[in-house]
């Protein structure tokens, strides 16, 4: 069984795999936006899944073409995020994440046993997506109130600055007629 395991974990597209996740883990987050942060957790995430993926799977049921066509993209990300890491330029997180598009078609690939805990951790990522919602909904629901709030509120002040306008137009005129009688 440990020779069928080397299958995998011996695999160019598995030590690639390591290979992105320690040059992402190396790139010092202190001066980076938050747009890169948030793509460089995207790499992370997909190649944390990937080599988890691998990890589970029985080496007997993928396919070292799988393996192959899979280590192009990895390939091209691992020379992205490595530019990035050089020049700190975004593009190469762009195009990275574009080969992360034509890489998560083939992970589909994969057929990884799922266990109880698998089932158990996206009952409870539902979970938690839910109450985020609720959270959520109840927190522009307060700004949708707070906003019809501030509307009526500035409204009737316009209403009564509106009045008040007339009511000195109203006076301004009758006062002048007022003096141009008198004159």
């Amino acid at each position: 069984m440990l020779a069928q395991a080397e299958r995998i974990t011996g695999h160019a597209t598995y030590t690639s795999i390591d290979r992105v996740l320690q040059i992402v883990d190396e790139i010092n987050s202190t001066d980076k936006t938050s747009k890169q942060i948030e793509m460089l957790e995207r790499v992370t995430e997909t190649f944390t899944f990937l080599k988890d993926a691998l990890d589970r799977v029985d080496p007997l049921l993928v396919s070292t073409i799988t393996l192959q066509t899979m280590n192009n993209p990895i390939s091209q990300i691992l020379n992205e995020v490595t530019n990035f890491k050089n020049n700190r330029n975004e593009q190469y997180l762009t195009n990275a994440l574009n080969h992360i598009e034509t890489l998560l078609q083939y992970s589909s690939q994969l057929l990884v046993i799922q266990t109880p805990e698998d089932i158990e951790g996206v009952r409870s990522a539902v979970i938690k997506f839910r109450q985020s919602v609720g959270q959520h909904l109840s927190h522009l629901e307060k700004d949708v109130n707070d906003t019809n709030t501030a509307y009526s509120t500035t409204k009737q002040k316009l209403d009564e600055l509106t009045n008040l306008s007339k009511t000195k137009k109203n006076v301004s005129t009758q006062l002048f007629q007022t003096s141009k009688t008198n004159f």
